[in-house]
């Protein structure tokens, strides 16, 4: 993956240099293939710039909600929208990128008083498919059209053949749609590197896991790495057979399972029903090994395993904030922030604070407005905490990776501008065995973003 990322970036600085820079005149080009050439690395671009957070702004104005685009030759829309009709034929296309969503479903740009902004939360995605360039070949071309051939590897080495076309008008080629709607027709399932990740392995273990929970004994190697098994001595499945294959890979399956559970030992509704069951393949924890990391019934949608979406226009909901903490700070309670560590209190704030130097030091002035919103407190003195710097007067925020708790997310109860989130913590992957349970009481900020006033417990469960 660390290869692919980096071959992408080398991809995209070449894309850059092919252009020229953006916003510059374009030559005329010697050939239609150096015109297909040129519109894929300025296609690249684009995806990059909407969907990679290549659309830089100023971040030390705007709040978090919208901020100014500060990116060279891309300040106004209409700079944006030039650039995108100098690269693609049709309008709609032109259309659905400029209103393209952020990761909360609203716009990511938007005008205001005659500025571009666009939203301090994009949609990050990967364009998962890596052009090699040595394999463009011209499938067709005339005066007026062109189409050709090349051939992509996807993120987990699967080979294709893309199929893109183009159209001349008056202004010069244009390509009839982005690469990410390119026609792709497989050619080899799966990398030809040799992989820790066995084929079929998902299938596999699927088909083991569901065996096993049918004869009422997990087998043993299992029952290591998924943590407290307990329950399954008295849960009795009678029947569990794949329906549906959501998305398969050697490493990940997701699949629909008729379940007819005979006892579900207060864990699961019985009788006939559909189970979602998800294997992975999760190195840190596993290895190199595909176990189950979810089964539950199908009906069931939790905020972290459902198809629930928080739908709020201003940014990220209640839950979100709540399973940030949580990666951080596992089960941590407190009845107001101020039982809260001031390490913790500090780390968390600053990960929502917004410096006016650009990076990632932070004023004492900074940190509290950030403590405010976050926690909904003020006069707190973090000063004691090693994120303070004495001699810059500055708060630093250390990067740090987060840990893996198996729980449940509950979809939050909002009313008004007050909202709950409830959330079980297990002592198993598979979720069956509850050690606690944790309320969490957040309140609604002016700017749409959530301070956490509480996580208390509302469960007898002992550990």
């Amino acid at each position: 993956m660390k290869k692919r990322l980096a071959c992408a970036l080398l991809a995209f600085c070449l894309c850059l240099a092919a252009l020229g820079g953006c916003g510059e005149k374009q030559q005329p080009d010697a050939s239609p293939e150096d015109a297909f050439r040129r519109l894929l690395a300025a296609d690249y671009e684009v995806y990059y710039l909407i969907y990679g957070g290549g659309l830089t702004v100023d971040s030390s104005q705007g709040g978090t909600g919208y901020q100014p685009v500060n990116s060279a030759g891309y300040e106004t829309i209409d700079a944006l929208q030039k650039r995108l009709e100098s690269i693609y034929l049709r309008s709609e296309t032109v259309r659905d990128i400029l209103e393209a969503p952020d990761q909360t479903g609203a716009p990511l740009l938007k005008i205001e008083n005659g500025q571009l902004l666009r939203s301090a939360r994009p949609t990050l995605l990967t364009l998962g498919y890596e052009v090699d360039d040595t394999s463009i070949q011209a499938e067709s071309q005339s005066d007026s059209a062109a189409a050709f051939l090349f051939q992509e590897t996807g993120l987990d080495g699967s080979l294709y053949r893309t199929r893109l076309s183009m159209t001349k008008t008056a202004g010069g080629w244009r390509l009839d749609a982005p690469r990410w709607e390119a026609e792709r027709t497989l050619i080899r399932e799966g990398s030809d590197q040799d992989s820790l990740v066995e084929a079929d392995a998902a299938r596999l273990a699927a088909e083991e896991f569901l065996a096993s929970v049918v004869n009422g004994s997990l087998p043993q190697d299992q029952s290591g790495m998924l943590g407290d098994l307990s329950a399954w001595q008295e849960i009795k499945v009678s029947s569990a057979k794949v329906t549906e294959t959501v998305e398969e890979g050697d490493s990940w399956g997701d699949y629909r399972v008729a379940v007819t559970v005979e006892n579900g030992a207060g864990v699961f509704p019985e009788g006939e029903q559909q189970f979602r069951l998800v294997m992975n393949c999760n190195e840190m924890r596993y290895g190199d090994r595909v176990y189950p990391a979810y089964f539950r019934p199908a009906s069931e949608e939790y905020y972290n395993w459902g198809g629930y979406v928080e739908q709020n226009q201003d940014g990220p909901g209640p839950a979100w904030y709540v399973d940030a903490f949580i990666g951080f700070y596992g089960s941590a309670t407190f009845a107001t922030p101020w039982d809260l560590p001031p390490e913790t209190v500090v780390e968390f704030s600053l990960l929502f604070a917004e410096s006016s130097e650009g990076d990632q030091r932070y004023t004492p002035a900074e940190l509290d407005a950030a403590i405010q919103k976050t926690f909904g407190i003020t006069g707190f003195d973090g000063r004691g905490t090693k994120f303070y710097v004495k001699e810059q007067d500055r708060y630093l925020l250390w990067g740090r990776g987060g840990n893996i708790y198996d729980l449940l997310i509950q979809p939050p109860r909002i009313r008004s501008s007050q909202a709950q989130v409830d959330v079980t913590f297990y002592g198993d992957v598979l979720c069956t065995a509850p050690l606690r349970t944790l309320r969490y009481t957040l309140e609604k900020n002016h700017d749409g973003s959530w301070m956490l006033l509480s996580a208390q417990r509302v469960d007898d469960t002992t550990e």
